[in-house]
């Protein structure tokens, strides 16, 4: 019989699967940007509750030595109360081997390393809550740590990682789902293209239960620096809090979405809503056709603001028009006061008659300075 190869865990591996929380404490030790301040303990970085830091600290100082990146300095705070520092006492040390007492001295003397951190956490379990780092980072640093980590985000878009306790979804399937709750919270359309989604965005409702293998299998940091690596967003900010109620931590990122994740969304929605499209404006009667229903915008054919917008917007509905524009196609002056918010209630009027008919409220995409027929509602081949 043949014998089957398998392989092995081994942390060294580019390809080996890091949880979320791990992958997060990677990405924020490897960014200055995302440091809470001048100094930070291991809780800063992590997700974890504290009886898991050793396993994050010994992962980050793993994944550095990778790369030949030293390791940090490393403090602590010399106001710690005699009470948390118990089982350094002569009495508790009295049963210990002469390394762990050698390594007691040290560290109360404030003359450690990560050598006697790593021999005294089985009897110091809240060591790692007391030391405090303090990066100094060089740019070539950093550089190292983010490309291991782009290599390591490259084995996950092409579905390469080596799992061995738990299922994923792949990358494709991470977007989709991604897309998927974007479009459920109405990002977009809320928010515009700067908006912070969580990992509370995607748990699912009550009455979701088609989303609960989805959920459970969800990477929200992977696939948001994956996204952030095809170009689909920029990541401004990335943090953690902990959910004590529940026991268990939420992910929040600060994210500019860029074009290709919008025209993601706008495609995905044209996909499970064909009927809702813009089918075109009769200008004879003034009627908008949308959603199969045809819409009155003004009596007895009168040219308003609100039949000059969609006019205007039709010759190029794909585009931004803005205000300075509309107003030239419509005959005004530049800089004409009078005239400068017309088009900012036209839009409203618009989309208030939109929404009696049809229930949609947000057919014309717009603020007070630019407009466009909101691309989601665009026939493909307009």
């Amino acid at each position: 019989m043949k014998e089957v190869m398998t392989k092995k865990k081994d942390d060294s591996e580019i390809s080996y699967f890091m949880e979320d929380a791990i992958l997060f404490s990677l990405w924020a030790f490897s960014n200055p940007n995302f440091y809470p301040k001048e100094y930070f303990d291991v809780g800063d970085i992590s997700p974890f509750d504290r009886w898991q830091y050793e396993r994050v600290f010994d992962f980050l100082i793993k994944r550095l030595e990778m790369v030949g990146v030293a390791v940090p300095e490393i403090d602590y705070y010399s106001d710690i109360d005699e009470g948390t520092l118990k089982p350094l006492s002569t009495e508790n040390l009295k049963k210990q081997n002469v390394e762990i007492k050698k390594a007691a001295r040290k560290f109360l003397n404030n003359n450690f390393s990560i050598k006697e951190i790593k021999i005294l956490a089985p009897i110091f379990h809240e060591i790692y809550e007391i030391i405090y780092f303090q990066p100094k980072f060089s740019k070539e640093d950093v550089k190292k740590m983010l490309k291991q980590i782009d290599e390591y985000i490259e084995k996950f878009l092409n579905n390469e990682l080596f799992v061995y306790d738990r299922n994923y979804l792949s990358f494709e399937k991470q977007k989709q789902f991604f897309v998927g709750k974007i479009r459920k919270m109405s990002a977009l359309e809320k928010y515009g293209e700067n908006f912070v989604i969580s990992t509370s965005s995607f748990e699912k409702d009550d009455d979701d239960d088609e989303d609960a293998d989805e959920e459970e299998a969800f990477l929200f940091v992977h696939t948001l620096y994956a996204l952030q690596k095809l170009g689909y967003i920029g990541v401004l900010r990335l943090w953690c809090k902990r959910d004590t109620l529940r026991n268990k931590h939420l992910y929040f990122a600060n994210i500019v979405a860029n074009d290709i994740l919008i025209d993601e969304v706008t495609n995905s929605f044209r996909k499970e809503n064909p009927a809702t499209t813009f089918e075109g404006y009769d200008e004879k009667h003034n009627l908008l056709k949308f959603a199969g229903k045809a819409i009155e915008l003004s009596k007895k054919n009168k040219e308003t603001d609100a039949v000059l917008l969609i006019k205007t917007l039709r010759k190029e509905p794909e585009r931004y028009w803005f205000n300075d524009e509309l107003l030239e196609d419509w005959g005004y002056q530049p800089h004409d006061e009078t005239a400068k918010n017309k088009a900012y209630f036209a839009a409203r009027k618009i989309n208030e008659a939109v929404k009696m008919k049809t229930g949609i409220d947000d057919f014309i995409d717009h603020n007070t300075s630019k407009f466009r027929i909101n691309p989601k509602y665009l026939k493909v081949d307009e």
